[in-house]
């Protein structure tokens, strides 16, 4: 029987621009352009992406990660994992693209290219306290029901306005702030970029709402508030 292939996919390839624009440099970074793109910052002396590798890997259920990076970082990423002692983990850095989405396909495209796979895990390079259990569940959810993503519950009142006066409130038990990761068995995920490509949508933030957009139901996994994705200033101690 060949064995279950689960691969992720860290798109790595932003620019970081709302920490960029605070001034951080960062511990020991190096900036080719003077803005060091968020990933690559480093909190208690191990960059954010090193981190997030790490957190991936120690789930124990990928078969290894394409990371989509900016073509002028690929060597200073390649470095560091042989600084941070991953060289016997099975990573491969493919050509970012211009957005997010762009990214994500490039790192769909390079596992096609090696075979494909069965289940691919999508996560955010600045997301590296994500835990090995909401991982394996993640996982898990999308061999079941083929499409699952993280989310934590609201737990604030929301409503709905209009010209800044309240229209009606939104019941919070329906209500999540969708995180990363999101899983999603191969076949279907390839089928949800192709689909949007092709209807002229080059610039989604989020892999599940490509598989909605075809009627296809996305489990939703419960999370944790601790999973943040690294945006800010404060998020850098929060991290560390």
């Amino acid at each position: 029987m060949t064995a279950e292939r689960i691969w992720g996919i860290v798109p790595a390839g932003g620019s970081g621009s709302r920490i960029a624009d605070s001034g951080i440099k960062g511990e020991g970074g190096i900036s080719i352009d003077g803005k060091l793109p968020k990933q690559f910052i480093r909190v208690g002396g191990v960059p954010i992406l090193v981190k997030t590798l790490k957190a991936l890997f120690n789930a124990g259920v990928l078969s290894g990660i394409t990371v989509p990076v900016k073509e002028e970082y690929i060597g200073l990423a390649r470095e560091l994992i042989v600084e941070f002692g991953l060289t016997d983990r099975n990573i491969l850095f493919v050509t970012g693209g211009e957005t997010r989405q762009a990214s994500v396909f490039n790192g769909l495209l390079s596992i096609e290219k090696m075979g494909g796979a069965d289940i691919v895990l999508i996560h955010d390079a600045a997301r590296p306290i994500i835990a090995p259990e909401t991982v394996t569940a993640a996982v898990e959810e999308a061999r079941r029901f083929g499409a699952a993503a993280v989310g934590v519950g609201a737990t604030d009142s929301s409503v709905l306005s209009k010209d800044l006066f309240i229209e009606s409130y939104v019941p919070r038990e329906k209500l999540f702030s969708v995180q990363t990761p999101q899983v999603f068995m191969y076949d279907l995920i390839m089928e949800g970029h192709r689909a949007a490509l092709s209807d002229g949508i080059t610039d989604a933030t989020d892999d599940a709402g490509l598989v909605l957009r075809m009627g296809k139901k996305v489990r939703i996994v419960p999370g944790s508030p601790e999973n943040i994705k690294v945006t800010f200033r404060g998020d850098l101690d929060r991290i560390r």
